[in-house]
């Protein structure tokens, strides 16, 4: 019997709402904020949850989880990220 259990992936940030967003585009998913400045990105199951928790401090050194994800197309990745997160970004870029 095991020890524990998955429960999700949780990724801190500074911006929280902002970064959830960029995954949820990234992913074809949306991403759902909690009222409280924090959110997830849910996925078929529990277990393909992302959560993403607001922490005041910076990051001050490298991180050492990272998501491998599959694109068929990265510019398409990239404008749906940019749409999606950083709206001033992607008008300025002509997207």
């Amino acid at each position: 019997m095991a020890l524990a259990r998955f429960r999700k992936v949780c990724l801190d940030a500074r911006d929280p709402v902002r970064l959830g967003a960029f995954w949820a585009a990234a992913l074809g998913r949306a991403f759902e904020p909690d009222g409280r400045g924090e959110g997830g990105v849910f996925g078929p199951t529990p277990g393909h949850t992302l959560w993403f928790n607001a922490v005041p401090q910076p990051r001050e050194v490298k991180h050492r989880v990272h998501l491998d994800i599959y694109a068929r197309d990265l510019a398409d990745l990239e404008a749906s990220a940019r749409a999606s997160c950083c709206p001033r970004a992607a008008t300025a870029a002509g997207r």
